[in-house]
């Protein structure tokens, strides 16, 4: 059984009407929120006009049938502009716990294509984003990527106070560096995790199977928070390229989501989202949360 929603949430929904747009509609109304909990529908226009007269109408009609049917509050809200930008500063305005846009908007509009506006919303947002695709067929398999870090601690929190439908099968998944020989040393995860040995302990006999067991005790302690959250949980420990394995196990189990931290850098450096989350959003084929740790928030003065 999935966890119970215990707090009403209140989400930015982006709509462009396109079929993406049109399935996080769907995929909205399929989640067992809190009922009272408010979606703020956004349709961003590419010019002053009336919403009547726009791709996004048909997607703001849908939403409030769908959702205000399940006892969701729904509010239009509608803007001009760069639509990255609007999207991040009325999620901010609005305290939003979510944004949920679609992942690939019509060629021609202004849609939520990835790599353009939705790329954008992703390294920016302060909040936690939901990028859906089409088809949208429910949400059976969730794949959660664990590092140990701050930032994957964040994302498990999150995940397990988030209304996912009944009997999802979750999977709890950390990827270990590429197994080594004498001598030779290999990077871990690119994350905040610390949780292997340094360098000059992979000389030492044995350093593989402690690490081995360092991360199942992670896993472990991951999996207690969900199952204690009414998830079920099947535990996964993987070796190699964080990103590549990651994309493949999601591909291979028909993973409906994938769900992972991002640490973020400030605006200054460039990319603000992690290269494992980066490519798990472009790569896995699938609905993709990521979750913003809050102590990784770009700094004020970095804008």
């Amino acid at each position: 059984m999935a966890p119970e929603q215990t707090h009403l949430m209140n989400i930015l929904l982006a709509l462009d009407g396109s079929a993406h747009s049109e399935a996080s509609i769907v995929m909205l109304g399929d989640l067992p929120m809190r009922a009272g909990s408010t979606v703020r529908a956004l349709a961003v226009l590419p010019e002053q006009c009336e919403l009547e007269d726009t791709p996004q109408a048909a997607s703001v009609k849908q939403a409030r049938q769908i959702l205000e049917a399940r006892g969701i509050h729904v509010e239009i809200d509608t803007a001009c502009g760069h639509p990255a930008e609007i999207i991040t500063t009325r999620s901010y305005q609005y305290h939003c716990d979510l944004i949920v846009l679609g992942a690939l908007g019509h060629p021609g509009r202004m849609g939520f294509l990835v790599g353009g506006i939705a790329q954008q919303v992703i390294e920016h947002a302060t909040q936690p984003v939901l990028i859906v695709r089409a088809p949208y067929r429910g949400f059976q398999r969730v794949v959660l990527a664990v590092d140990g870090s701050q930032g994957s601690r964040r994302a498990i929190e999150y995940l397990a106070g988030f209304p996912l439908p009944r009997n999802v099968q979750l999977y709890l998944v950390h990827v270990l560096p590429h197994a080594v020989s004498e001598g030779m040393t290999a990077d871990p995860w690119p994350g905040e995790s610390d949780l292997y040995t340094s360098e000059g302990d992979k000389t030492a006999p044995g350093w593989q199977a402690r690490e081995e067991r360092t991360a199942e005790e992670l896993l472990s302690r991951d999996a207690d928070i969900l199952e204690g959250a009414g998830y079920r949980t099947i535990r996964k420990l993987l070796r190699g390229d964080a990103a590549t394995e990651l994309v493949q196990f999601a591909q291979s189990h028909q993973a409906d989501l994938v769900v992972s931290a991002s640490r973020g850098l400030s605006q200054i450096k460039g990319w603000l989202l992690g290269s494992v989350s980066r490519k798990l959003v472009y790569y896995s084929g699938c609905s993709a949360l990521i979750v913003r740790h809050p102590l990784s928030l770009p700094d004020t003065n970095d804008a």
